[in-house]
């Protein structure tokens, strides 16, 4: 019986070993150059993909960017340096054909503009299809997604309120009379 138990338990381990092809994957990331933004200017995040381990070469991509266009606004996008595609696809579709090492590639940079103050978020996504969607590497594709918080502020610089303004006085002439009692005596 033990036998017969420790026979069926190295058969299942075998099997999966060999079943269990190389898992592919990729880290997503939106990457906003901006650390404050304010309402008013535009602003750009870069898309960038890291395959480290797939071994392939990235030849196209194309995903959507996916904002609810209530606190900034999607104007265009900028392919990165190993790709280049007919731009005319217009819209929130961003695409690009090249060649790239799978190792940290820029795939876009996006550009948009700052329209009310608030906080919501940013995607990305791109569905493998075979075709312009998704990352297609020489020998595999793979689905894209990533998405990040974007916070826009008011185009005003904060001002200090009076009563901290006072008690900050206040302090620094408690000081000076300390100090000039100290001198004094």
């Amino acid at each position: 019986m033990k036998q017969k138990l420790l026979f069926s338990l190295l058969a299942t381990l075998l099997i999966s070993c060999f079943s269990i092809g190389q898992a592919l994957a990729v880290s997503v990331s939106l990457d906003v150059l901006d650390d404050y933004i304010t309402v008013g200017e535009t602003f750009d995040v870069e898309v960038w993909v890291d395959g480290e381990g797939i071994g392939e070469d990235l030849l196209t991509f194309g995903f959507d960017v996916d904002t609810p266009g209530t606190y900034f606004t999607y104007i265009e996008y900028t392919l990165g340096t190993d790709f280049i595609w007919d731009t005319s696809t217009g819209g929130y579709n961003v695409s690009g054909a090249g060649l790239a090492f799978d190792d940290d590639v820029l795939l876009a940079t996006l550009t948009f503009s700052a329209d009310l103050i608030g906080t919501d978020s940013l995607g990305v996504v791109g569905l493998y299809d075979g075709s312009f969607y998704g990352l297609f590497y020489e020998f595999s594709g793979l689905d894209i997604s990533a998405s990040t918080d974007i916070t826009i502020n008011d185009a005003a610089a904060p001002v200090p309120e009076p009563a901290t303004m006072f008690l900050l006085g206040s302090g620094l002439l408690g000081l000076a009379g300390f100090r000039k009692k100290l001198i004094k005596a």
